[in-house]
């Protein structure tokens, strides 16, 4: 009996449309699955709130420690990936590129 692997047990991403908290709908790569989708439009009904928690979470962490080194300017990027998993849609804070997944400038005069 054959069954599917992953690389690392992570499983394939999809592109789907979700549903954002105001009506807007956006496309997304999304990790996980199976995912249900909305059979009248296709979309998929996923509560974004926790995304966008992770987000303001990381966010509010990065800000505190820049706010104690205090530099000149502060410059900082970071990528998540969304894993779907039964119901709710979850923010992973993954590798951007092979540099890391977090990307921190600081200046000092």
């Amino acid at each position: 009996m054959e069954s599917d692997t992953y690389p690392l047990a992570t499983p394939p991403s999809q592109t789907v449309l979700v549903k954002l908290p105001d009506g807007g709908v956006i496309r997304a790569e999304v990790s996980g699955g199976p995912i249900e989708r909305d059979v009248a439009d296709g979309v998929v009904q996923f509560d974004f709130n926790e995304v966008l928690d992770t987000v303001k979470s990381i966010g509010k962490a990065l800000l505190g420690a820049i706010k104690e080194i205090q530099p000149k300017k502060a410059a900082v990027e970071f990528s998540v990936e969304l894993s779907a998993e039964p119901g709710k849609l979850t923010a992973l804070l993954v590798k951007g590129t092979a540099k890391g997944s977090i990307k921190v400038s600081l200046e000092w005069s």
